[in-house]
């Protein structure tokens, strides 16, 4: 489990060079990591998506 000072700079980093844009191309290189969607949905569903401001979270439960 990542630590907080560690998600914190993936999150800021995520940020500075993703937030707002679009998602072009999504490339699919291992289906088995995809659990009830198939590639083609998978991409039908990202690709010309935009990211939004990257949030932090607690821990799942």
């Amino acid at each position: 489990m990542p630590e907080l000072p560690d998600v914190e700079v993936f999150r800021a980093r995520l940020a500075s060079c993703a937030q707002g844009r679009t998602i072009e191309r999504v490339d699919v290189y291992d289906a088995g990591v995809l659990h009830g969607v198939s590639v083609r949905r998978f991409r039908h569903e990202l690709e010309g998506r935009s990211f939004a401001e990257p949030e932090r979270r607690g821990k799942w439960p």
